[in-house]
């Protein structure tokens, strides 16, 4: 059900954030080639996203834990993604910001879980890799979102 939320919402979210930077960057004041950068970032989010649910699906159903893994390593991206357009775009509206939060909560509760489901779906130690090093890269998404936000980086 998180999987079906979030892909509604991602496809929500990149329609909104794209059909206002057809008109923001003429009344917002932007960085040089900022709008330019967030419009291609927006972009790439849904297939990147499709890709990553069709991975959240295929991993369920199937159990199978090396989908599950890929469905993990790609949720980085989506927290990325989610994080940039909540807290770190140039000139964020409200609407645009509340749903990329929202967006990133439903990212963080799939990737929580994902990994769970991974553990139980492992029939072998290297299969149990695979979703820890997929594990790994959503929580350094989840870092990198955290530290940017804080000034840390």
């Amino acid at each position: 059900l998180a999987i079906w939320a979030d892909g509604w919402l991602t496809y929500l979210l990149a329609a909104l954030v794209l059909l206002l930077l057809l008109g923001k960057p003429f009344i917002f004041r932007y960085p040089s080639g900022m709008a330019e950068a967030e419009f291609v970032l927006m972009l790439c989010h849904p297939a990147v996203q499709g890709v990553r649910n069709w991975l959240g699906s295929v991993g369920n159903k199937q159990e199978r834990s090396v989908f599950v893994a890929g469905f993990l390593a790609t949720s980085a991206w989506s927290m990325v993604v989610a994080g940039y357009f909540w807290r770190l775009q140039a000139n964020g509206l409200w609407l645009e910001c509340f749903l990329a939060a929202v967006a990133l909560g439903l990212a963080v509760l799939e990737v929580l879980g994902a990994a769970l489901a991974g553990v139980f779906f492992c029939e072998s130690f290297s299969e149990l890799l695979l979703v820890f090093l997929g594990f790994c890269t959503a929580l350094a998404g989840m870092a990198l979102v955290y530290f940017l936000d804080t000034g840390w980086l």
